[in-house]
């Protein structure tokens, strides 16, 4: 069984009203029982156009490593979205079924993510995408 839960981070100074991808389905987090799961971070805006989460976990379906799906995904994302991808700052975190995880970010720092399992918990850097 796979189960996902995001939140919102209370950015302060948002627009009265603003809704962030967290409570959209597929765009924070969007989990698939017979795939995996994954969760956004970043730009709410950005990561909303496209429904990022949802492209990490159909890229997941075509059986992608996690760290590769994430990585695709803001491609992806990239292609379409007239910001250069520097600024659109988008960070995703995957676990498939098989138990493999990882996670991807643009921009020109090391999005770094924890994973915590009954044998461990760790911090650890995914690849930064900024072509």
């Amino acid at each position: 069984m796979i189960a996902g839960g995001c939140s919102t981070s209370g950015w302060g100074y948002a627009l009265h009203g603003r809704v962030g991808d967290s409570p959209i389905i597929g765009s924070g987090l969007y989990v698939d029982g017979d795939v995996g799961a994954a969760g956004a971070t970043g730009l709410g805006e950005n990561v909303m156009r496209q429904c990022g989460s949802f492209l990490v976990v159909e890229n997941m379906a075509r059986d992608m490593h996690p760290v590769d799906a994430c990585v695709v995904a803001i491609l992806r994302m990239a292609r379409k979205d007239p910001l250069p991808l520097r600024e659109m700052s988008l960070n995703f975190i995957a676990v498939d079924r098989k138990g493999r995880w990882g996670g991807a970010g643009s921009g020109d720092k090391p999005f770094t993510f924890s994973v915590t399992t009954p044998e461990m918990s760790q911090i650890f850097e995914g690849p930064v995408i900024d072509p």
